[in-house]
C-alpha cells in the first residue's frame, strides 16, 4: 500500500456523535457499535500494511478530537494521527499546496490545548483556543 501511495481516508466520529444524541433510536446504538468494530479492524489492517492516513470532515459533527483518538486506537502513533488530520487530510482533495500546515501564505485554523495531545490525544476534547479564517473564536467546549 505505501508502494502505491495509497491513502484510507477514515471518518468514524459521525456515527459515535449520533449515538451520543438524548434521542438516538434504541436499534442504532448496536448498529454503530458493530460498525465501529469493523472500521477499527479495517484501521489496523492498513496500518500494519502503511496505508497513509487522512482524515476529512465530510460533516459538520466537528469532533475531530474522536478521529484522532480512533487512529490512535487503530495503531497510529499521535504524532501520525494529528498528521492525517493536518497535512495527510489536505492531500486527497488536491488542497495541499493551500492547507494543512501552519506557514505564511498557508489557510490553517489553529487551536490550542493545556497539554501535550503527543502524550494523550484526549487533551484535543478540551480546546482553549481557537482561531479560524484569521479570526478568534470562542471554544464550543
Amino acid at each position: 500500500m505505501a508502494d502505491h501511495g495509497t491513502r484510507l481516508v477514515n471518518t468514524d466520529g459521525v456515527d459515535q456523535v449520533e449515538v451520543e444524541l438524548p434521542d438516538a433510536h434504541h436499534y442504532y446504538r448496536p448498529k454503530v457499535q458493530a460498525g465501529r468494530a469493523h472500521r477499527h479492524r479495517g484501521r489496523r489492517w492498513a496500518n500494519q500494511h502503511g496505508a497513509r492516513m487522512a482524515v476529512i470532515n465530510d460533516t459538520n459533527h466537528a469532533r475531530m478530537d474522536m478521529e484522532v483518538e480512533a487512529l490512535v486506537d487503530g495503531g497510529w502513533s499521535p504524532v501520525e494521527a494529528l498528521r492525517a488530520l493536518t497535512v495527510r487530510g489536505a492531500e486527497p482533495p488536491g488542497c495541499d499546496g493551500d492547507l494543512g500546515m501552519v506557514a505564511e501564505g498557508q489557510l490553517a485554523d489553529v487551536i490550542a490545548v493545556d497539554g501535550d495531545p503527543l502524550r494523550d490525544v484526549c487533551i484535543l476534547r478540551r480546546v482553549s483556543f481557537l482561531m479560524k479564517d484569521d479570526e478568534v473564536v470562542r471554544p464550543l467546549i
